[in-house]
């Protein structure tokens, strides 16, 4: 079962972690599906509320973060099985953020990586649209100055 999965989710693999550049832009769907192959058990990705926070976001963008820049906004388990992944192959798959940088998947690697000591971090980050930047920004605007009247 688990090579059929494979061979159905390789090309996300390969677009969002293996072939992957720093600046790519990819749609929703591919991330999507991404992360749900990362997943050993799909309940894991439903309860996590995954799906749902994955489209908050039409596009993503490939980006090298400062590790101290993330938020975890969760405590999790012993990240030591990613360690010895991440010593022994020196890589590893793309977390997920939102456009603050607060994880949406990948908690376990991030936790392994700042462990590690790693400065800098890969992540898919969840990007506004401009239109919905310009809403958030006109309001965010209203919101200061109302308060001055």
């Amino acid at each position: 079962m688990r090579q059929k999965n494979i061979e159905r989710y390789q090309p996300y693999l390969d677009v969002c972690w293996h072939n992957a550049k720093i600046g790519d832009l990819l749609p929703e769907e591919e991330i999507y599906h991404y992360v749900v192959y990362l997943h050993r058990d799909y309940d894991d990705f439903v309860d996590g509320d995954l799906a749902e926070r994955i489209q908050k976001y039409q596009r993503y963008e490939l980006r090298n973060l400062d590790i101290q820049d993330v938020e975890a906004p969760w405590a999790v388990g012993d990240p030591t099985e990613f360690m010895e992944m991440f010593e022994k192959t020196g890589t590893y798959p793309p977390i997920i953020v939102d456009h603050t940088y607060e994880i949406i998947d990948g908690q376990h690697r991030y936790e392994a990586l700042k462990e590690l000591g790693a400065s800098h971090i890969l992540a898919w980050v969840g990007t506004r649209n401009i239109l919905e930047s310009r809403a958030l920004s006109f309001s965010e605007f209203m919101e200061h100055n109302i308060s001055r009247i």
